[in-house]
């Protein structure tokens, strides 16, 4: 026999002995099945499969999410509003409400969707104070403007004929004088 051959033939009862006591040494011993199980500690709902842990959805979720995006702005990609709670003053503020009721519809707000319209109070404030701020009706105020517009025009035609006057008596005693002098 070569000296190759005999080395593969120790090298692979090695390897072969190494497998088999890696087997028997990594194994468990098994503990005897008579073991007195408490039923009252068991859980009302047993979980049958990993996949229905919640805990264990959310560690898949964040284990799959490789973008390196902020949570603000995956979730703007995935159609969520951005905060789940406000972080800045202006996410306080109702414009800003109405706008993510807009975008995310009625998920998009913890506040119910009639916050976006106004009350009757309001309502009548608004009213008071259009009447406060603006005493002529919008049809009075159009018929002020054209009015200042027809002015403006009849002004403007007095000027041009009295500069077409001045122009003309011009021509005239330029006419006059130029007889004048050239007689």
């Amino acid at each position: 026999m070569s000296l190759r051959r005999i080395c593969d033939i120790v090298v692979r009862r090695n390897i072969r002995v190494q497998g088999v006591l890696g087997k028997f040494f990594a194994t468990e011993p098994t503990e005897s099945k008579n073991e007195v199980v408490d039923i009252t500690a068991a859980d009302e709902k047993p979980v049958y499969s990993p996949l229905d842990n919640p805990q264990f959805q959310e560690d898949l979720v964040r284990k799959r999410d490789k973008s390196r995006l902020n949570p603000q702005d995956r979730n703007v990609l995935m159609d969520l509003r951005p905060y789940d709670k406000p972080v800045a003053w202006h996410h306080y503020k109702v414009k800003y409400k109405k706008r993510m009721l807009g975008i995310y519809g009625l998920k998009g707000n913890d506040e119910p969707a009639g916050f976006a319209w106004p009350t009757q109070r309001e309502i009548k404030d608004a009213k008071e104070y259009e009447r406060v701020a603006f005493p002529i009706s919008l049809q009075e105020r159009w018929k002020m403007l054209e009015e200042k517009k027809q002015r403006r025009n009849e002004r403007t035609k007095r000027r041009h004929v009295f500069i077409d006057c001045i122009t003309y008596q011009f021509r005239c005693n330029l006419t006059d004088n130029l007889e004048v002098y050239s007689v």
